[in-house]
């Protein structure tokens, strides 16, 4: 299916938006351990920045289990003010990876831009502010549900996620 600005959409993109998703998982653990490490250290004791980078591995690997551990400490009022320190940063660190990256002239994350691909709405514009944001937050919860809502994909006429369904946009493959 050819779009009136030149990119087009196939079976191929699964494949590119997989190919996406793996650069910007790696780079986007290295931009969130530096930058919660340097927005924590601005309210940790020295001794807690030792224990950080750990914190940060895990949740990066088991970020549901660690959401759930926030939840449930917030629920009993036990809350660990490193635990939510350390969560409230990788996630505002992660939506402002996606947002700033999408919302930029590249319209596209990194990985996105590496696969040659843009994330356009149903008109093929570039999506707005409210719809960046929206579309950053809920990419960032999809990863904590195991990536369940990425499913989607491969049901979809357009093969988009929960969050590009969210906010009506679809990634598209720039020729």
């Amino acid at each position: 299916m050819n779009n009136k600005n030149g990119g087009f959409m196939n079976k191929n993109i699964i494949g590119k938006r997989i190919g996406a998703f793996v650069i910007d998982s790696i780079l986007l653990f290295i931009f969130v351990f530096v930058a919660s490490i340097v927005i924590t250290s601005n309210f940790l004791a020295k001794e807690y920045i030792q224990v950080l980078p750990w914190m940060v591995i895990s949740f990066f690997n088991y970020p549901l289990m660690y959401l759930l551990s926030v939840i449930y400490d917030l629920y009993l009022g036990t809350v660990d003010v490193i635990t939510l320190y350390t969560f409230l940063a990788i996630f505002f660190s992660e939506v402002l990876y996606h947002f700033l990256f999408e919302s930029s002239p590249l319209n596209a994350s990194i990985g996105h831009k590496m696969t040659k691909c843009q994330v356009v709405n149903q008109e093929y514009k570039k999506l707005t502010f409210h719809q960046l944001l929206i579309r950053s937050i809920v990419k960032v919860l999809s990863r904590y549900l195991f990536c369940l809502p990425y499913i989607t994909i491969f049901f979809t006429e357009k093969r988009q996620t929960m969050h590009d369904m969210a906010v009506k946009s679809m990634v598209i493959e720039k020729s």
